[in-house]
């Protein structure tokens, strides 16, 4: 059974001294009948793995429908059970130390508890879990978890809630609050917590009083307040920067907003401080106007006031002569006669200085040029201004890149002439020349800034007057700058180039190219050459035995069996002559040998055909052995390929035809004495019949005939017949066959006689 929840609270910590957490212990209890014949459920001591302490339960009726279940430890070591406080058994309430839990039945009945007529159906909204306990399908009540709080309440509604941020619980079974992590430790934790264990963050960084600090989450540290915003130290609940109010101002960091000048209004919140870029810390007023709370009008009995959020003019007939005085009425003129005011033309001004004086002095009725300001007010201030409309009580300064006219009235002003440039904080009626490395053109005229890498301004070019002198110039092709502020551009060395102007850098000559001349294009390799590499200064000639006829090669190609290149740099391979020949890349002819012959541009000689011979190195062809000779090394004419020299025919041999592969032989009856050595050969063509008297015998190819001897008779007769005179035998003999050869017969009983 699951033993859950237990609302002893020693029984319920998990840091308990006893080292076992009772709040969540599964354990396997069995019915065992009493002495009385009453029945108890009892668990059976746990000494697996050489355990000796065992948490012991028992569970008993208590009256009514509640069981009662009590734990309590217990030691298979004599020992221990005296020492241990928690087993000994001593007298008074605490020992032994034991826990105890009442068990509602829920349905049937265990013990005699509970309804003794079974398990009944139970309404899901008829009881209730107990406090520390929550609602499960399966468990039903079990005790509520670590990090937990489980406040009682029907099943449905009975749930385990997580601790908050900034709060724990480590104890199961917990009904009230979780307990707070302490305000003054290091430690925080996050939802559904054990412990404190997370690392506190200053969130509203207190550490940094004085500036206006705020927590950023992206960098997770504190960060300065931007200008135009600011945090107070005095609510902790606001961790954020908050803009500064109308009215007011602030710079980064600063601890609190500062209400604007007199003079100077913030129109909207979070406005920064203006004084690094304007000279001002607001935003000014336009001329003639009041800077005033949103409760006020201009008026000539307004003061000025601080931390102001409106502009408001003067009315009509006063004028501000200054952002710290009230609107004033305005002078009326000495001139009685003139009762309309006249606006001053362009490119002049009238006013009224600090002290009241108007300007130009002793003279209300006229205006002075803005050119004449500051001999007339012995200053330096007004060179570089103009007034380009009627009725201006202020010269204006010129747009940077330009100065005003200096002739007739200063209405306009006109651009920097050709190199040269003013900036726009330069108090200067004229322009200053840029000079040699330097330019004026990218900033339109407002400043003179070194010539980019890849271009340069030499001097002649800075003292023209067209539009050249504005720009630096691109460095030429096959010229290069890396630099700022040139005045040359540097030549690009031997094997390099560049494919445009303007460069940086040069580039090596491709594959085919080279370039053995700085500042110069590549060049393609000429025909007979090659380039194998980049930034090549030279090309190669091709190599003996090969050769190429384009341009910008990057190899050469072997010359063909048959033909041959003797010479470096070849456009193309020679042809061999005829009786020579030559494999592939060569480079010179080799010469056939005799019994070879080639004709012109062969790739390998040929032998000599049988019937033809070739008796000369370098032959051209073949020629046919002629009538009545052969071959030197064969006995035969000509018979085979590669034949170097034709030879008298041998004793008994012939030949009647050029071009004979084979010599004939003598017929019978007829011979040949040769064609004699071959020192002194002569032609067999024929051959000589026997004289009479004379033959061969039957045989060919004879080289003399033989005399005819008297021809031997020989008869033969019947084994059975008797000739007078003769001699009988039992004779076996032979007889030469024509032409060579032995014809074996047997004769029996021959009779012979010589005659």
């Amino acid at each position: 059974m699951l033993i859950s929840p237990i609302s002893a609270p020693s029984c319920s910590v998990p840091t308990d001294p006893t080292g076992l957490q009772y709040g969540d212990i599964q354990q396997r209890a069995y019915y065992a009948q009493d002495s009385n014949g009453g029945f108890k459920i009892r668990n059976i001591f746990d000494t697996a793995n050489g355990a000796t302490k065992s948490v012991m339960l028992d569970i008993q009726p208590s009256g009514g429908p509640d069981l009662t279940a009590t734990w309590f430890l217990a030691t298979t070591v004599a020992k221990e059970g005296q020492t241990n406080a928690m087993i000994k058994d001593m007298p008074g309430p605490s020992y032994p130390e034991v826990c105890q839990a009442t068990l509602s039945v829920l349905g049937g009945s265990v013990l005699g508890a509970g309804n003794a007529a079974g398990p009944a159906p139970v309404a899901p909204n008829s009881w209730e879990c107990p406090p520390g306990s929550y609602y499960d399908a399966d468990l039903l009540c079990p005790s509520c978890p670590l990090g937990f709080t489980c406040p009682d309440g029907a099943p449905l509604d009975a749930d385990k809630v997580p601790c908050s941020p900034n709060s724990y619980n480590d104890m199961l079974g917990l009904a009230g609050d979780c307990a707070a992590c302490p305000t003054s430790g290091a430690y925080t934790n996050y939802a559904a917590a054990e412990q404190c264990d997370v690392e506190k963050v200053d969130l509203i960084c207190s550490k940094n009083e004085g500036q206006s600090w705020a927590y950023d989450k992206a960098s997770q540290q504190c960060q300065l307040c931007q200008a135009g915003t600011w945090r107070s130290y005095q609510d902790d609940s606001t961790t954020a920067c908050q803009p500064c109010p109308r009215g007011t101002f602030s710079a980064e960091g600063d601890g609190s907003c500062t209400a604007c000048p007199a003079g100077q209004c913030a129109p909207f919140e979070g406005l920064a401080d203006q004084f690094s870029i304007t000279g001002f810390h607001c935003v000014k007023c336009a001329e003639g106007s009041m800077p005033l709370l949103d409760s006020q009008t201009a008026s000539i009995n307004t003061a000025p006031v601080t931390g102001t959020t409106i502009c408001d003019a003067c009315p009509s007939g006063s004028f501000l002569p200054d952002d710290t005085q009230s609107c004033q009425i305005c002078y009326k003129l000495a001139d009685g006669g003139h009762d309309t005011i006249t606006l001053c033309e362009k490119g002049t001004v009238s006013f009224y200085d600090n002290q009241g004086n108007r300007v130009p002095a002793g003279q209300e009725l006229s205006c002075i040029r803005c050119a004449d300001l500051d001999p007339a007010l012995g200053g330096t201030q007004w060179a570089h201004t103009f007034a380009p409309r009627k009725g201006m009580t202020q010269c204006v300064p010129c747009p940077g890149g330009t100065v005003p006219t200096q002739t007739g009235p200063t209405d306009k002003c006109v651009a920097c002439p050709n190199g040269m440039y003013r900036d726009a904080y330069t108090v200067s009626a004229t322009c200053t020349d840029c000079g040699a490395g330097y330019e004026t053109g990218p900033s339109s005229k407002m400043a003179c800034t070194q010539c980019r890498p890849g271009t340069y301004m030499t001097q002649a070019r800075a003292d023209l007057t067209t539009v050249d002198s504005n720009t630096c110039d691109l460095c030429p092709q096959h010229t290069y700058r890396p630099t700022f502020g040139a005045t040359s551009c540097l030549a690009c060395p031997r094997g390099i180039q560049t494919a445009n102007t303007g460069n940086v850098e040069c580039t090596a000559c491709p594959i085919g190219y080279y370039n053995n001349q700085q500042g110069q294009a590549c060049k393609p390799a000429p025909a007979g050459t090659f380039v194998n590499t980049t930034g090549a200064f030279v090309s190669t000639p091709c190599p003996k035995g090969s050769w190429n006829n384009e341009e910008a090669s990057d190899n050469c190609n072997p010359c063909r069996p048959g033909k041959y290149g003797n010479t470096l740099g070849s456009k193309e391979c020679k042809i061999y002559a005829a009786g020579t020949y030559s494999a592939g890349q060569a480079t010179s002819c080799i010469d056939c040998r005799p019994g070879y012959a080639a004709p012109a541009g062969a790739a390998t000689c040929s032998p000599c055909k049988p019937g033809t011979y070739a008796p000369d190195a370098k032959s051209a062809t073949c020629k046919l052995c002629p009538k009545g000779f052969h071959a030197r090394e064969m006995i035969q004419s000509c018979p085979t390929n590669a034949m170097k020299q034709e030879r008298p025919c041998p004793r008994g041999t012939f030949s009647n035809k050029e071009g004979n592969r084979l010599f004939s032989p003598c017929a019978a009856n007829s011979y040949s004495l040769g064609g004699g050595s071959a020192l002194s050969p002569s032609a067999v063509m024929a051959c000589v019949k026997c004289p009479p008297g004379t033959n061969t015998r039957g045989l060919v190819g004879q080289s003399k005939c033989q005399v005819i001897r008297p021809q031997v008779k020989r008869l033969f007769y019947a084994a059975s017949e008797q000739l007078p005179g003769a001699a009988r035998a039992d004779v076996t003999w032979q007889r030469p066959l024509l032409g060579g050869g032995l014809l074996p017969a047997h004769c029996m009983h021959a009779i012979f006689r010589s005659c």
